[in-house]
């Protein structure tokens, strides 16, 4: 990692060959607070790598991520803020069974692009 990478506080990746392998290295991000990826092939199993004890906003858009994958980023300590672009397993209904569940998160969707792929 480049020296100084460690105080980013922002990272986005909008590439749709970019996988939650390749994300490894936001593990060495200790103040990384936002994180937007979209479109990427990010998995459930992916985002179990994700945990930024500082992140606080993620917005993601994956056709692979489950309302599972959305679940974990809910649970990281200091998340407030969650959008998650809607696929056939992630709609409204899900989301407000997650709402309901973590209701210091705010969690919606937006409509993704991917669709159209």
């Amino acid at each position: 990692m480049s020296r100084g990478m460690e105080q980013l506080t922002y990272f986005r990746a909008s590439k749709l060959s970019v996988s939650g392998k390749d994300l490894a290295f936001l593990k060495g991000l200790p103040n990384l607070k936002i994180l937007e990826l979209f479109p990427i092939d990010l998995t459930d199993e992916d985002a179990k790598q994700i945990k930024n004890p500082e992140l606080h906003s993620v917005r993601i858009d994956s056709a692979y991520l489950t309302i599972k994958g959305v679940k974990l980023f809910a649970t990281l300590p200091n998340i407030r803020f969650i959008e998650v672009g809607r696929t056939p397993s992630i709609n409204e209904s899900s989301i407000r069974t997650l709402a309901h569940e973590f209701p210091g998160v705010k969690i919606q969707l937006f409509e993704s692009p991917l669709k159209s792929i």
